[in-house]
C-alpha cells in the first residue's frame, strides 16, 4: 500500500517513514500543504497520513481540497497531544481516524493496517459485485453493511480455494445465495451448480452408498 506522509517535522518525517518503510510499506512524504497536493495529484495512494499544524496550510485543510479531488481517499490525521476539539473536526472533515503527539508507532501501525483491511474489503466487494454483474446466474448481493461486506469478501477469498465450505446459518438467510456466489467466483464457475435438498431425502437412502468413514463422520458432526 502506497502512502503519502506529510510532515514539516523533518525529524518525525524521516522517523515515520522509515519506520512504515520496514512494515513493508511505500512511503512518498512531502514538507507542506502545497507540495502535498501536487504529489496527490499525480500519484495513486491509498492512506494519506497528515500532521493537523503545519505552516501555511494545516492538515485540515489538505484533507478537504484532497477529498475533492478523491473523496474515497483515506487519511490519519497527527493532532497535537489532548486536542480533543481538533480530533472532533478532523473526524467531521472525513479523517478515518487521528492519532495525538507523541505518536505511538503500535498504535499507528495498528491503525494503518485496519484501514489497509477495509481497502482490501471494499475491493473484495466490487470485484464480486462485477462478477455477479457479468454471470448469467440469477444472483443479486445487496452489501451495505461491514458485516455483510467482510462475508462477501470472504466468500470471494475462499472461493479461489480447493477447500470444502461449510456455510450455516438459520433458515432465510441466504446460504444457498452465497453458495452461488463462491461458486460464480471460483474456478469452477463454468461448471454446474448443482443444489441438494438433504433435509428432504430420507437418512437410509442418503448414506446407503457412502463409506462407514463418511457415515460415522456425519455422525459425529
Amino acid at each position: 500500500m502506497k502512502i503519502l506522509l506529510v510532515d514539516d517535522e523533518k525529524v518525525q518525517r524521516d522517523l515515520l517513514q522509515g519506520f512504515l518503510a520496514n512494515q513493508g510499506y511505500d512511503v512518498v512524504t512531502s514538507a507542506d500543504g502545497p507540495r502535498a497536493l501536487e504529489i496527490f495529484a499525480v500519484t495513486p495512494v491509498s492512506l494519506v497520513l497528515l500532521d493537523h499544524k503545519m505552516p501555511g496550510m494545516t492538515g485540515d485543510e489538505v484533507l478537504a481540497r484532497m477529498k475533492e479531488l478523491n473523496p474515497e481517499i483515506r487519511a490519519l490525521m497527527i493532532t497535537a497531544y489532548g486536542d480533543v476539539d481538533t480530533a472532533v473536526k478532523v473526524m467531521k472533515l472525513g479523517a478515518d481516524d487521528f492519532l495525538s503527539k507523541p505518536v505511538n508507532l503500535e498504535t499507528l501501525l495498528a491503525k494503518i493496517r485496519k484501514i489497509e483491511q477495509d481497502i482490501q474489503v471494499v475491493h473484495d466487494v466490487k470485484e464480486a459485485e462485477k462478477s455477479v454483474e457479468e454471470s448469467p446466474l440469477p444472483i443479486s448481493i445487496v452489501a451495505n453493511s461491514p458485516l455483510m461486506k467482510e462475508t462477501i469478501s470472504l466468500a470471494r477469498r475462499v472461493a479461489l480455494t480447493p477447500w470444502s465450505v461449510l456455510i450455516k446459518g438459520e433458515t432465510g438467510t441466504g446460504k444457498e445465495l452465497m453458495a452461488r456466489l463462491i461458486h460464480l467466483l471460483s474456478p469452477r464457475r463454468d461448471g454446474p451448480f448443482v443444489e441438494v435438498n438433504c433435509a428432504a431425502i430420507p437418512e437410509n437412502l442418503l448414506f446407503q452408498h457412502a463409506s462407514p468413514k463418511l457415515w460415522t463422520l456425519v455422525q459425529d458432526f
